[in-house]
């Protein structure tokens, strides 16, 4: 029933911002080995994913891995510093951002992009529209409960209507 609504409706849920999956790093520059977690955060094999989350854990100042659920550009882009080519349309043409300042190394991989005014993916609308659902079906729940009553009423002559 979600999908459906979906699939009917999905003009009602176009992006407004972009949205990404992907691994955001910041690594002290003193940390040992920099150049491995830039051939491990770009991979998606199983050993190099494990290795970067072995090295993030011992190293890394912030480490987060959103492959598996959407976050607004917006929200991660601010984690790096200002650095020129890491505006939100540098990232969509790019997919990865590397930076630095004096104490950290930035990282930012973004395995999947989706540009804003573009239709949502059904994961990020999901709750969303099952609420929607729900309140559909409570409106005519409620909407047949009056007509019953009405009706009742009406049948055994138990309403008086007022001018």
């Amino acid at each position: 029933e979600i999908a459906g609504y979906y699939k009917d409706n999905q003009p009602n849920f176009i992006l407004n911002a972009p949205i990404m999956k992907g691994v955001f790093i910041k690594v002290p520059v003193s940390a040992p080995e920099t150049y491995k977690v830039r051939q491990w955060y770009r991979s998606e094999s199983p050993e190099n994913i494990r290795n970067l989350e072995a090295y993030c854990f011992k190293y890394a100042k912030a480490y987060d891995h959103f492959n598996d659920r959407w976050i607004r550009v917006s929200e991660v882009l601010p984690m790096i510093p200002s650095a020129e080519g890491s505006s939100e349309q540098s990232l969509v043409s790019r997919r990865y951002i590397e930076t630095q300042d004096k104490d950290f190394l930035y990282f930012l991989f973004a395995k999947e992009i989706i540009p804003s005014g573009t239709v949502s993916p059904l994961e990020t609308v999901k709750k969303d529209i099952h609420s929607i659902i729900l309140n559909k079906r409570k409106i005519k729940l409620i909407n047949e409960l009056e007509s019953s009553i009405f009706n009742d009423a009406q049948n055994r002559e138990q309403f008086t209507i007022y001018p």
